[in-house]
């Protein structure tokens, strides 16, 4: 029983390792670093509804949005 109990304790420890890693840094975390896109203003680096490579299907709900 001790010897399971062990090993259990091992594998939560190097799964909670391999769990904790650190985060990417957002690009332009900030918002200082803005773009133009002929009507559209938006932070460099960030994606809207309005910029984006949409599908028919998916471009219906950008044409709903109030900007």
């Amino acid at each position: 029983m001790l010897m399971i109990t062990r090993t259990l304790l091992l594998l939560s420890f190097t799964t909670l390792a391999f769990l904790a890693q650190g985060q990417q840094q957002i690009v332009n975390g900030s918002f200082e670093n803005w773009e133009n896109l002929g009507k559209q203003i938006e932070p460099v680096g960030w994606n809207s509804l309005m910029s984006a490579d949409l599908c028919t299907i998916c471009s219906i709900g950008a044409a709903q949005c109030v900007f």
